[in-house]
């Protein structure tokens, strides 16, 4: 954070930009709207999510008096459908074989939710367990 360049090199890396924008900033309100609606009134929507993996800096966060958020409530996961949506397939024993079978299989549909490699960002990290 006390280098120069600091912030521009974290958009690069962490959002493909230059510098941040304005959806960024709406994505993030939206997270903190949805969660403090979440725990004060109760689930705002079973539909929205924050779309990045990574927040903006704080000091990007101007001008934020005219952002509208509205949520579009939806409908809740299944079980089976939210418990897909958290397990990795390696744990696919604590559903029915034919979600198993969704989880594994080359032609599901839904394979490409199931990766088996993938990156493991250590941002911020000095050792891969933390």
């Amino acid at each position: 954070l006390w280098e120069a360049g600091f912030k521009e090199r974290y958009y690069k890396q962490k959002f493909g930009v230059e510098l941040p924008n304005k959806e960024f900033q709406n994505n993030y309100i939206e997270g903190l709207c949805w969660v403090l609606k979440y725990y004060f009134q109760g689930v705002p929507s079973w539909k929205w999510y924050y779309p990045y993996h990574y927040s903006p800096f704080a000091s990007d966060f101007i001008d934020i008096g005219d952002i509208q958020v509205y949520f579009e409530l939806g409908e809740p996961f299944k079980p089976f459908e939210q418990l897909m949506s958290v397990l990795p397939a390696h744990s696919k024993e604590h559903l029915p074989v034919p979600f198993q079978k969704l989880m594994t299989e080359e032609d599901s549909e839904i394979i490409c939710f199931y990766p088996k490699e993938f990156k493991i960002d250590l941002n911020g990290k000095k050792f891969a367990w933390q």
